[in-house]
């Protein structure tokens, strides 16, 4: 135990000392406190298991997102032929919901592994907020009672919605997980607030202007004064082994602070935890993502080329495509692609490609395609890239890059959106 009363780890070396006859007749003992060591030493195993987690889903995530999007097409062509009100209809509706969690839960384990640039939209964060507490409501205990007080009307912001999500749901978990025990109650608060220059501020980095304030609160066991100035750390946790990552909070800090956002947190022991997060508003007038009109799916009459190794990606597509009034070809080999192109390239309006093929790659298939006819407009499909994302797609010929699993919405959009910026 040091000198504060805590246990610690020390590494010890003793050296016996001899008499002028060879005598042992003392020993000199030299410690060293190593629990920091052993710290580091344990974040770095987690570092490297977390580095190895990463890889592993960058290596499945393909194969992954095809087996999502199919699961998520089919089954949306299913519920078509069905009544909303009956329950065949309601259980599918369950499967579309787990399967968007497993889309989402891939898309933030690569972000997490490879530190992509997140897409930022227009976001109404109330929606997220209503979606979050209506799924927490199913999963709480009942010595758990949940509260919203969402202000109605706020501006949107500028983020990402799967990430905005995850804030939410990650410290509602963490405000769960600290009423487990003896119960209590769970806030979740939406408001907006407006900073004046030269106002006081809650901290110097607010700057002036109106900010989307997200707040959880819970009547918990609360957080020490000695561990509120590392509960962003990476991998620090108070969780026993197995049951924390200690990665949650700095997902959430990093998710807050790449939204160019502020979040603070108060707690008292055996009171409960806060945490406040404030969002710059978006520009006013700035259209909601969650307001677009998805039931309006555009059509069209040309010619489409799917060209994936994925036998029931192909079939999704036809049929997709095909109700939408298309003509389409399908295939499951690049080089049958290019060679039925070749023949024709006149015939073919645009085409829609995978990534990864045992023939020739998306990237490789798109040259050749592009070296015979080179205004044809080619859209790449892919579970998952290293080299190529939405940013660079056009330097490598493509219009457009969609990450699967594709909805029919987006899908049916960015086609008409290439198709008629030919005319």
């Amino acid at each position: 135990m040091n000198k504060s009363g805590n246990i610690f780890t020390e590494e010890a070396s003793i050296t016996p000392v001899f008499s002028d006859s060879g005598k042992i007749i003392n020993f000199v003992a030299v410690k060293h406190d190593i629990s920091r060591e052993l710290e580091l030493e344990q974040q770095l195993r987690q570092a490297v298991k977390m580095e190895a987690m990463g890889t592993l889903a960058s290596g499945i995530a393909h194969d992954f997102n095809n087996i999502l999007g199919a699961i998520l097409g089919y089954t949306r062509m299913a519920m078509e032929e069905l009544q909303s009100d009956s329950q065949p209809y309601q259980d599918l509706c369950e499967v579309i919901h787990s399967g968007d969690r497993a889309v989402n839960l891939v898309k933030q384990i690569l972000l997490f592994s490879r530190h992509q640039e997140q897409s930022l939209v227009p976001v109404q964060v109330e929606y997220l907020v209503k979606e979050a507490t209506k799924m927490l409501r199913a999963t709480l205990p009942a010595t758990i009672s949940l509260e919203a007080n969402i202000a109605p009307n706020c501006p949107a912001i500028m983020a990402d919605p799967s990430q905005i999500h995850q804030i939410i749901i990650n410290l509602c978990t963490n405000a769960k997980q600290s009423m487990i025990v003896n119960g209590g109650t769970l806030s979740i608060s939406l408001s907006q607030k407006e900073f004046h220059k030269n106002k006081q501020r809650r901290a110097a980095d607010i700057n002036p202007g109106f900010y989307i304030v997200l707040s959880v609160e819970d009547t918990g066991h609360g957080i020490t004064k000695k561990n509120l100035t590392r509960i962003f750390d990476p991998f620090f946790t108070t969780k026993g082994i197995g049951e924390g990552t200690g990665l949650g909070l700095a997902v959430v800090h990093g998710i807050v602070s790449s939204h160019h956002g502020n979040i603070f947190v108060e707690s008292t022991v055996n009171k409960g935890t806060k945490f406040t997060i404030f969002f710059p508003a978006a520009s006013p007038g700035a259209p909601s993502a969650q307001n677009e009109d998805t039931d309006s799916v555009p059509r069209g009459n040309e010619h489409i080329m799917v060209v994936d190794d994925e036998a029931n990606i192909l079939t999704l597509r036809r049929r997709l495509l095909t109700k939408l009034g298309y003509q389409v070809s399908t295939f499951s080999r690049s080089a049958d692609a290019l060679t039925s192109f070749m023949k024709a390239p006149d015939d073919f309006d645009l085409i829609l490609t995978d990534m990864d093929m045992p023939d020739l790659d998306g990237k490789r298939f798109a040259d050749r395609i592009l070296q015979i006819r080179q205004k044809t407009p080619i859209v790449l499909c892919t579970g998952h890239s290293e080299i190529i994302n939405s940013h660079n797609a056009a330097e490598y010929g493509f219009k457009d890059l969609l990450e699967k699993p594709i909805s029919q919405e987006n899908l049916a959009k960015t086609l008409r959106k290439h198709l008629d910026s030919r005319l």
